[in-house]
C-alpha cells in the first residue's frame, strides 16, 4: 500500500522540505487519523526550527494518530529531525532483488500455486491476520496489535480487486500453508508485496519450499527480476533470500511518531 498522491502537508523552510500524506485505508483500520511523510530533505545549513514547528502544529491540527516515514539509514540529517519532531526508531527494512532469475526450472518440491478458490479466503485471511508479527505496526508497542493484523487482511482483500496484482495461494498436498500478493512492474519484473507462511507450518521447512516455486512460476512466465520488502526483525527469511541468491539493497529505516 502507499500514500495517496496529493500532500497533505508540504513545507519549504530554511533548508527543510517535508511532504506528507493521509493514508485513508489504515486511517479505517486503525480508527483515527494516520499519515505518512513521503518526503523529507535537510540541506547541511538548514536551521529546522521553523520547519519542526510547522510539523508539529500540522500534526496536532490534523489530529493525527499515527505518522510514518521511512528513509534511507544513511539519511542522518533526516533522522535526526524526525526524532527532534518526537518520532522513534522502529524497524529496519531491506529490499531484496533476484535479477537475473535462473535460466533452468527449479524444483517446485510439492508446492502447489494457484490463485485462491472463494472458499478458501477464510484461510487466507487468517495467515494474513497472524503472519506478519515482524511489520512495523506490530512491533510498535504503542499501537493495537490486532489492528496490524486487520490492516494486512484488508491489503489481502483489497489485492483481490486491484489491476496489477495477483493473490495467490501457496498448497503443499492440498493443504493451504501460505499466501503472496504479488505486483506486476514495468519491465518483465514482479514485487513481492505480501509474503507469509501460516504459523502452524513455520519451522519445518515449508518457506524454502515454498520460495522456490515460486521463483519457478515466475521464471516459467518470462518474469526477469524479483523484488521485495522485509523488515530486519525476520532474520530467518533474510537467510532464505540469501541462500536463494537474492541480494539485499542498502537497508532503510522506519519512524514513527504518535500523539504525547
Amino acid at each position: 500500500m502507499s500514500a495517496a498522491t496529493e500532500p497533505a502537508l508540504r513545507i519549504e523552510r530554511d533548508g527543510v522540505e517535508i511532504e506528507a500524506s493521509l493514508v485513508p485505508w489504515d486511517t479505517e483500520v486503525f480508527g483515527f487519523p494516520v499519515a505518512s511523510i513521503d518526503r523529507i530533505a535537510v540541506a547541511p545549513t538548514a536551521v529546522p526550527g521553523p520547519a519542526l514547528a510547522a510539523l508539529r502544529d500540522w500534526l496536532a491540527g490534523a489530529g493525527i494518530g499515527l505518522a510514518s516515514c521511512r528513509i534511507e539509514s544513511r539519511s542522518l540529517r533526516a533522522s535526526m529531525l524526525l526524532e527532534s519532531a518526537g518520532f522513534r526508531f522502529i524497524e529496519t527494512v531491506y529490499d531484496p532483488i533476484l535479477a537475473p532469475l535462473p535460466s533452468e526450472p527449479g524444483d517446485p518440491a510439492g508446492i502447489e500455486v494457484r490463485p485462491p478458490h472463494p472458499d478458501e479466503l477464510a484461510a487466507l485471511d487468517a495467515i494474513a491476520f497472524e503472519s506478519f508479527t515482524t511489520g512495523r505496526h506490530a512491533l510498535d508497542h504503542r499501537l493495537d496489535p490486532a489492528a496490524a493484523g486487520r490492516r494486512y487482511r484488508r491489503w489481502l482483500r483489497t489485492s483481490l480487486d486491484t489491476p496489477g496484482r495477483t493473490v495467490l495461494a501457496t498448497l503443499d498436498g492440498g493443504a493451504i500453508v501460505g499466501l503472496f500478493v504479488t505486483e506486476a512492474l514495468p519491465g518483465a519484473a514482479v514485487r513481492w508485496q505480501l509474503t507469509a507462511i501460516a504459523p502452524a507450518a513455520q519451522g519445518r521447512g515449508v518457506g524454502g519450499r515454498v520460495w522456490r516455486a515460486m521463483i519457478e512460476r515466475h521464471r516459467a512466465a518470462g518474469v526477469g527480476r524479483i523484488e521485495t520488502t522485509v523488515s530486519g526483525h525476520n532474520v530467518p527469511v533474510l537467510g532464505l533470500y540469501a541462500s536463494l541468491g537474492f541480494r539485499l539493497t542498502a537497508p532503510r529505516v522506519t519512524f514513527h511518531w504518535v500523539p504525547g
